[in-house]
């Protein structure tokens, strides 16, 4: 078996999954994911609830279930092609099947994002989408719509000697003294134009998907921080502050709003990961848990002019902000 580290999780896999950190662990692991291979009857659906889509006739190559047992089903099926993950309730087993002819690379991406936020909400781990940082000993979290631009600030702001601390999910834990953010994996993922942007030419940095055919229009690319040791941060951080991106407008320059307790609640709840998991007693619980957030942590807003051109400004304007709040 493979030993890993993950969001505060020691996991164990009989395949490879080259993005996570490895860990070496006698203890019994948290998570064992056991990849079985070719089984399209794990694809079938009995006594199960839909929650992802919410209209079943959507018509969704991904799709999630929870079971009768309250586990989650996670199928993603085009084509010819398939993968299949079935969590049991205490997210401590994750059974993983796919087509012979679909790429484990591919699998891994469904793996490392969806799956995983399934696994710690099942675990009741409260989960922002969005990037994490840290910044002189503290967590900065950046949350936003999608292509908001988290992971290309992100990775500006490692540019500039800060640390990863996860990218896409951000788990939190709601100690009785502070909120931390947990490390996630070594690796941010990027677009093209960002990586353009950022790195110069969109060839310096790996695809995220194989090359198999159909993957043409999902170029993504990562960057790893495996040979970076001091641009990752392997244990978790106190979280200090919280800024929502908003898509890109038409302004001269960027600019940072403060939230009102009710705007920064309602950024943060549109802001959650996978929530299509949570029951009704979840979702109260984590109201009441991002209310808390909300008393401890510093949460902005930032307006930014639309072109990749601001990022630095913004950049900036992070590190300024989060340096007057830690000297207030």
């Amino acid at each position: 078996m493979h030993r890993y580290r993950a969001y505060g999780l020691s996991v164990a896999s009989n395949e490879p999954i080259p993005q996570l950190r490895p860990e070496t662990h006698d203890a019994p692991p948290d998570v064992v994911i056991d990849f079985v291979g070719d089984e399209p009857q794990r694809c079938s659906v009995a006594n199960e609830r839909l929650v992802y889509p919410l209209d079943p006739n959507e018509g969704s190559f991904f799709q999630v279930w929870r079971t009768a047992g309250g586990g989650v089903r996670i199928s993603a099926a085009y084509g010819d092609e398939y993968a299949a993950f079935e969590l049991d309730p205490t997210a401590s087993l994750v059974t993983v099947a796919w087509s012979a002819g679909s790429p484990l690379q591919d699998v891994l991406l469904y793996l490392l994002g969806p799956v995983f936020g399934a696994i710690l909400r099942l675990r009741r781990t409260v989960c922002l989408h969005g990037s994490a940082l840290v910044m002189g000993g503290r967590a900065v979290v950046l949350i936003g719509p999608k292509s908001s631009g988290k992971s290309t600030t992100t990775t500006a702001l490692l540019g500039r000697g800060h640390a990863l601390l996860s990218d896409d999910i951000t788990g939190l834990d709601f100690l009785e003294q502070e909120v931390q953010v947990r490390s996630g994996y070594p690796g941010v993922r990027l677009r093209p134009g960002s990586v353009n942007h950022l790195f110069g030419d969109v060839e310096a940095l790996p695809r995220l998907w194989s090359d198999a055919e159909g993957r043409q229009q999902l170029d993504r690319r990562f960057l790893s921080l495996d040979d970076r040791e001091a641009a990752f941060h392997s244990e978790p951080a106190p979280l200090s502050a919280v800024y929502v991106l908003t898509p890109w407008v038409q302004i001269g320059s960027p600019h940072l709003e403060i939230l009102d307790p009710m705007n920064g609640l309602l950024a943060l709840a549109a802001n959650t990961f996978v929530d299509y998991l949570l029951e009704k007693e979840d979702r109260i619980r984590e109201w009441k848990s991002l209310s808390r957030l909300l008393r401890d942590v510093r949460v902005g807003r930032i307006i930014r002019p639309f072109h990749l051109d601001a990022l630095d400004r913004v950049c900036r304007l992070i590190e300024e902000d989060m340096a007057h709040s830690v000297v207030s």
